[in-house]
């Protein structure tokens, strides 16, 4: 049985600064979490396990997957698990049913003329609503599928060597490691290349690893642990907090909301 640590998890916000239960999670997934306003979930190889965030009580155990977990997602009350084996399940986070299971299938393009990677690599796959999954593939493309016809997806647009994918108010927001400490955006409805965000503060050589939001806020962290931000909105760049210089995981961005 894997050793478990207690991990004391810490809110961070522009305003604020909160400290909320610990978790015994295994060690090498205490990275591998994202939140909602009243529950953590922690991948835990093919395992989810749900803690509620007042109490640090174990509500849910999610289980179904073959294969460890790769990518969670939320909207409103459903959860997005992908897998290793490119096997996508929507959870409801109130029962902790199985809503449905998809397999998220596409034929990878040599669009920028190199390699492609093994069929099933994903980068990361979020939500773009409630019926539709948006996902950044390794032939450098983002591609979203509509959960009513899952086998078919269709190309959202084009980067190279995507690290981090988030969806915001019909927004989607990408990180390359291109060279740029950068995130585009698309809007999503028209397909069309809103704008190349930057920020003073981000390191340099380096690149955002996670993206989050909250109502009116995205948030980026880069590999050396600085988390900066801009209005979701006006997309100019706002509060920065330089966290400890220590590396961010890709999920971990996602507890400075």
């Amino acid at each position: 049985m894997a050793a478990h640590s207690t991990i004391t998890y810490t809110k961070v916000s522009p305003l604020a600064e909160e400290v909320i239960p610990t978790f015994a999670v295994d060690e090498k997934d205490k990275h591998g979490y994202i939140i909602d306003s009243t529950n953590i979930y922690f991948k835990c190889g093919p395992i989810i396990r749900v803690f509620d965030r007042a109490t640090g009580e174990l509500r849910l155990t999610l289980e179904g997957h073959e294969t460890n977990i790769t990518t969670l997602s939320l909207t409103g009350n459903l959860l997005l698990s992908v897998d290793r084996n490119v096997i996508a399940k929507r959870w409801n986070t109130e029962t902790g049913e199985c809503v449905s299971t998809h397999t998220l299938n596409w034929e990878p393009t040599d669009y920028l003329n190199r390699p492609v990677l093994r069929k099933a690599n994903y980068i990361q796959v979020a939500y773009a609503t409630d019926d539709k999954i948006i996902g950044a593939c390794s032939d450098s493309t983002i591609r979203f599928w509509t959960i009513e016809d899952v086998p078919k997806c269709s190309v959202f647009a084009y980067e190279s060597n995507i690290v981090a994918l988030h969806v915001h108010n019909n927004r989607v927001f990408a990180s390359c490691r291109n060279g740029n400490v950068s995130i585009h955006v698309w809007d999503f409805a028209t397909k069309k290349h809103i704008a190349e965000l930057f920020h003073h503060a981000s390191a340099r050589n380096s690149h955002f690893t996670s993206i989050t939001s909250s109502v009116d806020t995205i948030f980026a962290s880069d590999y050396h642990g600085n988390v900066v931000s801009w209005c979701a909105t006006t997309l100019d760049p706002t509060h920065t907090s330089i966290v400890t210089g220590k590396q961010i995981g890709r999920a971990s961005c996602r507890e400075r909301v």
